[in-house]
């Protein structure tokens, strides 16, 4: 059965960031000791992920999930960005929260060489030693049960999927496992096992993040009141919503925000595939927060933004437009509708579970509920998914613009990168119109 939890009520500790559920027993000394050590390597690995964070280095938070969405990933560690890394004083906050967790990894360190010893010299049975007993209570035995705030485990869950994940043309599409277990060296079962709890936590998080920022739009977009009803458990027993009306409350919300969003445009040959240019567009909402324009680069390179990446494909033998031609095309629909046509033409849920609602999210809810913006909500998706099948934003006919990605990142390394890669081939649209 499906199961909202609030965000402020879901709480998380050290054990969070381990593959077991909080009455998992230790039955011996050894087992007990390579927990220790276990644990030691994921708060190693989480300090990494950290400081990463506090480097301002988002594209390292791209984690690979399954069916869960990736723009709430993205979105959700654009605004921990701009919590926590733009402004001073909760910035010095995060900086000695990692220096606390730093002397956690000391105090790890002294119990794990007591344990050493106490097991070297250990001849006969000793309860403390060889008695089972809950993994909490081990723990807590031992005072290392640490409290861990729902942002530092999003982060560091988000940076293990990341490092740890296997990527088609830059998209993350896989784990791999036999990765996780040399690094941590632990079994592929348990690295298979400590993906999913990750997977799990992500996913709970983001779906309540979503709930969460709809309350900052008007009540009468009806979101609040439609998203707990469209809040589902999918396969692996991963938290989903659907993918049209979130990707509508982000970019509302984004735009209500005033955070950049970067839109990248690859024009391919359908023979080959072959690149021919690459345009991006930078937008950001206007001063009475009610659209998304398009904007110099130059004055926002130092910001944080939501990358939007897709294609378009000429089919053979057909002329390439030129940079201009495209941008004029795109300008006339806007960028926003085309991403937002994509989110309605992909399955708005994805998996086994729900593919009887992959269409239509909404046949899930109650007609008897009453629920107001069912209509509205419904309506728009049905209409955005003709508009996307016949303008060229869906996977049947992506004449227009296909998306590919989605993720978090800075303004200036992602149009860096660009150049370095396609170069003379890059092409930034505000200065095309305006040369």
């Amino acid at each position: 059965m499906k199961k909202f939890i609030d965000e402020q009520d879901e709480q998380h500790n050290i054990l969070s960031l381990l593959p077991y559920s909080d009455n998992a027993q230790l039955i011996n000394k050894h087992q007990k000791l390579g927990d220790l050590y276990f644990i030691k390597s994921i708060v190693d690995f989480s300090i990494s992920a950290l400081e990463l964070f506090m480097a301002g280095s988002l594209a390292s938070f791209d984690a690979q999930v399954g069916e869960n969405l990736c723009q709430i990933r993205a979105y959700k560690i654009l605004n921990l960005a701009k919590k926590w890394l733009y402004s001073t004083p909760l910035k010095t906050q995060f900086s000695h929260e990692i220096e606390l967790f730093r002397n956690y990894k000391v105090q790890l360190e002294h119990i794990i060489f007591d344990w050493e010893n106490e097991i070297k010299h250990s001849k006969t049975y000793n309860k403390n030693l060889d008695g089972r007993e809950d993994i909490n209570d081990f723990f807590a035995r031992h005072q290392l049960l640490i409290p861990l705030s729902n942002d530092f485990i999003f982060i560091i869950a988000c940076y293990f999927l990341t490092h740890f994940n296997i990527r088609e043309n830059k998209i993350p599409v896989a784990i791999n496992l036999e990765y996780i277990s040399r690094e941590f060296h632990i079994s592929k079962y348990k690295s298979k096992r400590l993906t999913h709890k990750y997977q799990q936590l992500i996913c709970s998080l983001g779906c309540n993040f979503i709930i969460k920022i709809a309350h900052d739009l008007p009540k009468e977009q009806g979101y609040t009141d439609l998203l707990p009803a469209l809040f589902q458990i999918s396969d692996e027993d991963r938290a989903v919503l659907p993918c049209y009306i979130v990707s509508d409350i982000i970019f509302h919300h984004s735009t209500k925000e005033q955070l950049p969003v970067l839109f990248i445009v690859h024009q391919l040959t359908d023979q080959n595939r072959q690149e021919n240019s690459v345009i991006y567009f930078l937008l950001t909402s206007t001063e009475n927060h009610s659209a998304l324009i398009l904007v110099p680069s130059k004055q926002y390179l130092p910001k944080h933004c939501m990358v939007v990446s897709g294609d378009i494909s000429y089919p053979q033998n057909t002329p390439i437009e030129s940079p201009k031609e495209y941008i004029e095309r795109v300008l006339c629909e806007t960028p926003l509708k085309l991403i937002l046509a994509n989110t309605a033409s992909h399955p708005q849920y994805s998996g086994k579970r729900l593919e009887s609602f992959r269409e239509n999210p909404f046949q899930l809810i109650n007609p008897d509920d009453n629920l107001e913006g069912k209509k509205l909500h419904e309506n728009k998706l049905l209409l955005m998914q003709q508009f996307a099948l016949h303008s060229g934003c869906s996977r049947q006919n992506p004449s227009l613009f296909f998306l590919r990605h989605i993720y978090a990142s800075s303004v200036q390394d992602e149009i860096s990168q660009l150049e370095k890669i396609y170069v003379g081939s890059v092409f930034d649209a505000y200065q095309v119109i305006n040369p």
